[in-house]
């Protein structure tokens, strides 16, 4: 019977997300988070489509090279989903006069899927890069706060799913 391991624990590993440096894990992670903001802002209904599954199939492989199960990238995050269901309702409702706006229904639901991609995101870097490699790669004092605000991040998740 194998335990299940908690959100955005570390995993162990030989993989090249594990190899490299946590700087450029970090700055893919905040990049990523932008071009799914970006994507979500500027592009047509098409080509959201395409950017988001490009991106969820991109997840759904890192995940398997890190040994995990797909939907494992969404564990800790069902707190977060019910926080976005309401921001997505109130995108999808005109209050003058009340009705329900088509486009805003659409851009509420990429709006949730770009934060739970996001989430995804943060997940696969949680996964792969320690505190230890985070603190390491700025200077001192940089490092060690960094390092300490992020590893706090895990911790919350895993008592708010509880």
């Amino acid at each position: 019977m194998q335990l299940k391991q908690p959100a955005f624990s570390y995993r162990a590993g030989d993989t090249f997300l594990h190899r490299s440096p946590a700087l450029v894990k970090l700055i893919f992670l905040l990049v990523f988070s932008l071009a799914l903001a970006g994507a979500g802002r500027f592009a047509e209904l098409p080509a959201r489509c395409a950017v988001y599954g490009v991106f969820t199939v991109f997840f759904a492989c890192l995940a398997k090279m890190l040994n995990m199960r797909p939907h494992e990238l969404l564990r800790g995050g069902g707190p977060l989903l019910m926080l976005c269901v309401p921001v997505m309702v109130i995108r999808g409702i005109s209050f003058s006069p009340v009705m329900i706006v088509p486009a805003g229904v659409i851009d509420g639901l990429f709006f949730g899927l770009s934060i739970l991609l996001s989430f995804c995101a943060g997940t696969l870097y949680f996964s792969c890069t320690t505190m230890g490699q985070l603190k390491k790669t700025f200077p001192p004092f940089i490092g060690l706060c960094l390092s300490l605000t992020l590893h706090f991040i895990p911790r919350f998740f895993t008592v708010w799913e509880d």
